[in-house]
């Protein structure tokens, strides 16, 4: 199938790093419930509280909503957006849901007329690969990824490494690693590691391991 919308991986990237400079904390990993909560017009709620409140059955919201996982609702005339997320899944499955949501909602997907379209083709919609760009880069920041890499005496890291430092899962985490393994060059972003940088030097000092800081 042949989309109008070209997904902009740059700008979901970029978008990302901007976020996590301006509302996220200095720790890891990264507290993206705190983030959401500054976007005044951004509610989160659970899935069970949802089905209570719309009266659902947990099969029936799946087919109203298209999603297991999660999904937001867009309130055109108050401006307004509700994250909802199944809180039934595993925590790192959760982050990634709300980070892929907040995506949605920042690159203003639900604003356009395709967007009720994208839950219905398994992932492969233009729309639906910025808004995981988006969380992919806001939970594993891939230039705090290389700093953590360059602060280890062997200069790498691993799939683990990913995994208990940014609280991701181990599908994500491999794929983050597959991705990387493919990039000639990880970019600086110096305001993105310098507010992180403490975190992750903590997490290196506490490896074990043979490292390089000074």
């Amino acid at each position: 199938m042949i989309y109008e919308y070209n997904p902009d991986y740059e700008g979901a990237k970029q978008l990302a790093y901007e976020v996590l400079i301006k509302y996220s904390s200095s720790e890891i990993p990264i507290d993206i419930k705190t983030i959401i909560k500054k976007y005044r017009n951004i509610r989160m709620i659970s899935f069970s509280k949802f089905m209570k409140i719309m009266n659902l059955s947990y099969e029936d919201l799946v087919d109203k909503f298209g999603s297991e996982h999660g999904f937001t609702i867009y309130d055109e005339l108050e401006d307004k957006y509700m994250i909802v997320y199944n809180e039934m899944d595993s925590i790192e499955v959760q982050r990634w849901t709300q980070g892929h949501e907040l995506g949605h909602i920042l690159k203003g997907h639900l604003k356009s007329e395709e967007y009720t379209l994208i839950h219905y083709n398994h992932g492969k919609h233009p729309m639906e690969q910025e808004a995981n760009t988006f969380a992919k880069h806001l939970l594993v920041p891939f230039p705090l990824v290389n700093l953590l890499a360059q602060s280890f005496s062997n200069k790498t890291i691993s799939q683990w490494d990913i995994i208990f430092l940014f609280n991701v899962s181990d599908i994500t985490a491999y794929y983050i690693i597959k991705h990387l393994r493919k990039l000639y060059f990880i970019p600086s972003v110096f305001l993105l590691e310098n507010k992180f940088k403490d975190a992750i030097y903590r997490y290196v000092k506490n490896s074990g391991r043979e490292f390089n800081i000074s």
